[in-house]
C-alpha cells in the first residue's frame, strides 16, 4: 500500500511526535493535537519519505 500525505499541516519530531495543526475551512486557525500514538507517527514518516523520493532537487527544477 502507498503511503498517504496527511490531510492536515504537521510537525514530525525527532520521530516519536507529530503535531498537528488544524485549521477551518476559511483557512482560519482552529487549534493543534500532540500525537505520539505509533501507527500515526510512522504514518507521517512515510508521508514525507514518500514525498522525499519523488522530490526534484532544486539544481535540477526548470519551469
Amino acid at each position: 500500500m502507498e503511503p498517504c500525505c496527511p490531510g492536515n499541516d504537521l510537525w514530525l519530531n525527532d520521530g516519536r511526535l507529530v503535531l498537528f495543526h488544524w485549521f477551518t475551512g476559511h483557512g482560519e486557525w482552529a487549534g493543534h493535537e500532540f500525537n505520539e500514538d505509533s501507527a500515526t507517527v510512522k504514518m507521517a514518516i512515510a508521508a514525507f519519505e514518500a514525498v522525499w523520493e519523488r522530490a526534484i532537487p532544486h539544481a535540477e527544477f526548470t519551469t
